[in-house]
Order: structure tokens, then sequence, then C-alpha cells
């Protein structure tokens, strides 16, 4: 063949780092998205809560008043009664009873209107965080959506790079091919070139029957880290027709 085979490599292992980034992409929008719902929900419990709160303020101030109307009719039967008493002995009694009902009149009037006080803030309140949770929530919204988009579309980008992957497998010696698709298992770079005579991953020297090997564009295995090894210069030099049969 006219074209190393390590050009083709050198593709495959390329395309494999796309599909690596995409995945990672993929994975790091969707953990975006669900922050950004987990954010959301706590902003609208947050709502709730400050809702669920002018809630029972009203229904407390709609049982007060219906307190009040209730002390205020027994005043008025009382009162009747007091103004028809016949008899003396009972009167004292009966204005000390009024009197009573007058004063527990006063206590809830007086809690009433610290309750309407109260509810009054609360709803003030309420009205200003419906207006910035909703400007908030709408945010999410629009960035929930655009994360799904660019998830759908990297998606439809990485289904097309799957599919071109057998293709670029062609050509390149089956040895190569299977001890590469063990170790991109297990690290993300496993092919590295060679840096002064050792691995440029785990720093292991190479002895002189590798080195020679690379020399004639061969990929070696680092007996150090296990992964791939080619040698730069080797490669991008124009091989001979000796050399290009070279492999491992």
């Amino acid at each position: 063949m006219n074209e190393h085979p390590f050009s083709a490599f050198i593709d495959l292992i390329s395309l494999d780092q796309q599909i690596r980034t995409m995945h990672q992409t993929i994975t790091n929008l969707k953990q975006e998205t669900e922050s950004q719902l987990s954010e959301k929900q706590k902003i609208v419990d947050r709502l709730e809560q400050f809702k669920q709160h002018v809630h029972d303020l009203k229904k407390s101030v709609h049982e007060q008043e219906l307190a009040i109307k209730e002390l205020d009719a027994l005043e008025k039967q009382k009162k009747e009664t007091l103004e028809n008493l016949k008899s003396a002995k009972e009167y004292q009694p009966l204005k000390k009873e009024i009197d009573r009902l007058k004063q527990e009149q006063h206590d809830a009037e007086s809690s009433l209107m610290t309750t309407w006080n109260k509810l009054e803030t609360a709803q003030k309140e309420l009205n200003e965080q419906t207006a910035q949770y909703s400007s908030k929530i709408d945010e999410f919204h629009t960035a929930i959506a655009e994360q799904q988009e660019k998830v759908e579309a990297l998606k439809a980008d990485l289904a097309q790079k799957k599919s071109e992957r057998p293709a670029k497998e062609t050509g390149i010696p089956q040895e190569w091919l299977d001890k590469y698709s063990h170790m991109k298992m297990q690290v993300e770079d496993p092919v590295v070139s060679l840096l002064d005579d050792s691995c440029s991953a785990c720093y292991y020297n190479l002895p002189n029957q590798d080195i020679i090997r690379l020399r004639h564009r061969a990929i070696v295995q680092c007996k150090g880290c296990f992964r791939l090894l080619y040698m730069q210069t080797a490669m991008e030099d124009t091989p001979s027709e000796e050399s290009a049969g070279n492999k491992e």
C-alpha cells in the first residue's frame, strides 16, 4: 500500500477522541441540566413556601374575624339579658361576664390587627418574590431548552461519527487494533509518541531493540504502561519500501 497504516491509525484515534469528547460534552450538559432543574425546583419550593405562608395568614385572619363576630354576638346577647334582668342578684355576675367578653374582643381585635399587618407584609414580599423568581425560572427554562437542543445535535453528530468508524479501521493491522481497543478502555491516551527514547506518558526507557523498530516506523507497546508507542520523526519521514511494510 502507498500510505503507511499509521496514518489511518492516527485518523482512527482522532475520530475516537472526537467521539469521546462528544460523549463527555453530552454528559456535562446533562449534569448541568440536572443542576439547573434542581435549582429551579428549589426556587419553586421557596415560592410555594411564601404562598403557603400568605395562605395560612389569610386563614388565620378569617378565623379571628369569625371569633370576633361570635364574641360580639355573645356580648349583645348578654347585654339584652342584662337589660331585661329583673333580679338584682344576677346583675353583678352578668355584668362581669359582659366585661370579660369586651376584654376578649379587645384582645382578639388587637391580635387580628397584628395578623393583618403580617399578612400585608407577607403579601408584599410574595408579590416581589413572584416577580423575581418568575424571571429566574424563565431563565432556567431557556437555558435548559438550549442545553437539550445541544444534546440532541451532539447525539446526531455522534451517531454520524460512529457510523464512520468501521471504514476508518481499513488498512490498519489487526494487532494494532486489538491492542488499541484493549488500551483505550483503560486510559484516555492509549497511543503516545516517543520522547527522548522514553515513553512520553510514563517515562519508561525503551530498550535499543524497540528504539530500532520505532525508527523503522513500527508501533511497539510500552512495557511500563502498555500504551502503544510510535516515533513521530520516523512516521513523518517518507517510508522506504522495506519500512513501509514494517509493523509490530
